[in-house]
């Protein structure tokens, strides 16, 4: 289902929902795209919110369409749950690395005039998404030629059970494995260490 949200002179915004088979369910994003000319396409960056928030927040709190008209370039905002956008050890229909890798990659090429390519495409994020953006660039150098983060919790993988903070701890058992033995592929120090993009 796509809906267009509004329009002006600089930019349009739209809102799209298609059935994901790595969540089981619909993913829905937001896309901002500036005014094109009928043969122009334009790079693409991909903008994961934190936790607590989602595309309306981000657009509601920032100035993110007024830069996608003055960079020409087309932002893709997706809500992405609770997710820390990885494929989660413990729950199921929550492979989001998946869906943000492929899936919505696919589908935002299929319907936005987007170029192609690592070199054309970013991935950023705030918070949750900071986390998301840095560590799907590690792991897909293929796809993301920039990732960048406001705030990421980079600790995530390697914070201890606390009674206080029950439901972040359960959390981030069921994404991420409750022993730390297991985390290691989500940890975004280790995917450093290990990358061959840098």
């Amino acid at each position: 289902m796509v809906t267009q949200v509004s329009a002006n002179n600089s930019v349009g915004v739209t809102d799209v929902h298609f059935y994901s088979e790595s969540i089981g369910g619909l993913l829905w994003y937001r896309a901002i795209a500036p005014k094109l000319s009928p043969s122009e396409k334009l790079p693409v960056l991909y903008l994961l919110h934190g936790i607590n928030s989602g595309p309306i927040e981000i657009m509601q709190h920032s100035a993110v369409g007024k830069l996608a008209s003055i960079h020409r370039l087309i932002v893709i905002l997706p809500e992405a749950e609770f997710s820390y956008y990885v494929n989660a050890k413990h729950r199921w229909h929550s492979r989001w690395e998946d869906a943000i890798t492929r899936e919505l990659r696919a589908d935002v090429e299929m319907r936005f005039p987007v170029q192609r390519g690592r070199q054309h495409t970013g991935i950023a994020g705030i918070s949750m998404g900071g986390y998301g953006a840095v560590s799907l660039g590690l792991k897909h150098p293929d796809l993301y030629g920039f990732a960048g983060t406001v705030s990421g919790p980079f600790d995530i993988t390697q914070r201890k059970a606390s009674l206080r903070r029950w439901g972040q701890t359960w959390r981030i058992w069921t994404i991420f494995g409750v022993r730390p033995s297991v985390r290691h592929d989500e940890d975004v120090f280790d995917l450093l260490r290990n990358s061959k993009s840098v």
